[in-house]
């Protein structure tokens, strides 16, 4: 049987031996927060998604060691969203990311900034930047992310750092798809409104044009199984696979509903 790699929405593989538990591996990132401002006020960047790793020697978010791998039984079903990044609009309205989830692991989405008329922040996975008229950052999750800077036009928060003036907190590298990547970096404040890239994390930038605040990027879901393992997705799920180190490696970019599965064994 080959074990080249594939892209598909809903699809499975099937290999025997699996019989009992399997230590699963994972890495599961919310959408970004969006950055802040409008009406000419200026803005702070947005927050980074929550950030939440089991790789052995790498970080989760907030600078805490791996957490611990989860055990997973033949025949379970856990539950799959991918989070959608926080969303911009021509009020200068700022949108938190949304959460990703993993059976139990869920990361929460990052946090907006303020928006010119007060509305306000949002805790997040990581936390959002302060604006001009409303300067006190927001707060990250513990093992998730870090808090935003507060003051004026200040960059958001990242999983990897709390964000510092107008710079965003830094994100967090991963190689657990064979090679490192950096996700989930905060906003930054008082930028040209620059926008998270799709499935980092990655939060927007605050501007003070009100049409061009940044909005955040979608999150992420990463999981590795022994190649003897059956896995089965819904059909509204969008994966690739391949085989690093002697495993499988599951990339999870895209959910069509909040009810999406995968079936292990």
């Amino acid at each position: 049987m080959s074990f080249a790699g594939f892209s598909s929405t809903g699809s499975s593989r099937s290999m025997s031996g699996f019989k009992f538990f399997e230590l699963l591996d994972f890495l599961v990132i919310a959408g970004g927060g969006a950055g802040g401002g409008g009406n000419g006020w200026g803005g702070g960047g947005g927050g980074a998604g929550g950030y939440r790793c089991s790789i052995t020697g790498e970080n989760t978010g907030g600078g805490l060691s791996a957490e611990r791998k989860f055990v997973v039984s033949k025949g379970q079903v856990l539950s799959l969203i991918i989070g959608a990044g926080g969303a911009n609009s021509s009020s200068g309205s700022a949108g938190h990311g949304f959460d990703s989830t993993l059976g139990p692991i869920v990361a929460f989405g990052g946090g907006k900034s303020r928006r010119f008329d007060g509305d306000p922040q949002h805790v997040g996975g990581s936390g959002a930047g302060g604006m001009e008229l409303f300067q006190t950052a927001g707060i990250g999750v513990v093992g998730q992310g870090y808090a935003g800077s507060g003051g004026k036009d200040r960059g958001g928060g990242g999983a990897g750092s709390a964000g510092s003036g107008g710079t965003p907190g830094a994100g967090v590298s991963s190689s657990i798809t064979g090679s490192a990547v950096t996700r989930a970096v905060g906003g930054p404040g008082n930028s040209a409104g620059s926008n998270g890239a799709a499935n980092t994390g990655t939060a927007g930038g605050g501007n003070r044009n009100t049409g061009s605040i940044g909005r955040g990027g979608s999150g992420l879901i990463v999981f590795v199984l022994p190649l003897k393992v059956l896995v089965t997705f819904s059909a509204g799920v969008t994966q690739s696979n391949s085989v690093v180190g002697g495993k499988r490696v599951y990339v999870v970019t895209a959910t069509s509903t909040s009810s999406e599965t995968v079936t292990i064994g």
